[in-house]
């Protein structure tokens, strides 16, 4: 079996990759790209001054991203979705223990133990984190982020 059956080269940075590769081991990128470019043509770095691979986005020595055309650009997007596509159970998390907050709060009646107060503001701080952290990112579950947060406020007031 020879190696170019069985390695392509990454679309974003442009180095040696095997064709079975979901994620690049050089750059981090997923692979999502259906066929493979098998280039040997090289180019220099605008950046660097570097000989790179003439499929290269990214530059492999100083890290330098390039223009790419409208299907890398596509595939980069695709790409990026899937890394962050985990970003909603921020927002979940953070309505979750909102709800936890405001219940411990609700339950525990007008006098609180100093353990019950301790466990309520502990739920608030980790409300606050995690709905930070989702709103930050911009993706989806923005309104139940927001939600948890208010219920975390609900719940320390």
């Amino acid at each position: 079996m020879t190696t170019e059956a069985t390695t392509i080269d990454c679309p974003m940075c442009g180095e040696e990759i095997k064709a079975i590769a979901k994620k690049c081991k050089h750059c981090g990128e997923l692979i999502t790209q259906e066929k493979p470019i098998t280039s040997t043509t090289t180019k220099q770095c605008p950046f660097c001054a570097e000989e790179i691979k003439s499929v290269a986005s990214k530059c492999k020595h100083c890290g330098e991203l390039f223009p790419i055309s409208g299907s890398q650009n596509k595939n980069l997007a695709e790409s990026m979705d899937k890394q962050q596509g985990g970003m909603i159970g921020f927002a979940i998390t953070s309505l979750a223990f909102g709800i936890l907050g405001l219940l411990a709060a609700i339950g525990s009646g007008n006098r609180l133990s100093d353990e019950e107060a301790a466990g309520i503001v502990l739920f608030f701080i980790i409300n606050l984190i995690f709905g930070t952290l989702s709103l930050a990112q911009k993706r989806d579950g923005k309104a139940m982020a927001i939600t948890g947060l208010v219920l975390g406020v609900l719940s320390i007031l």
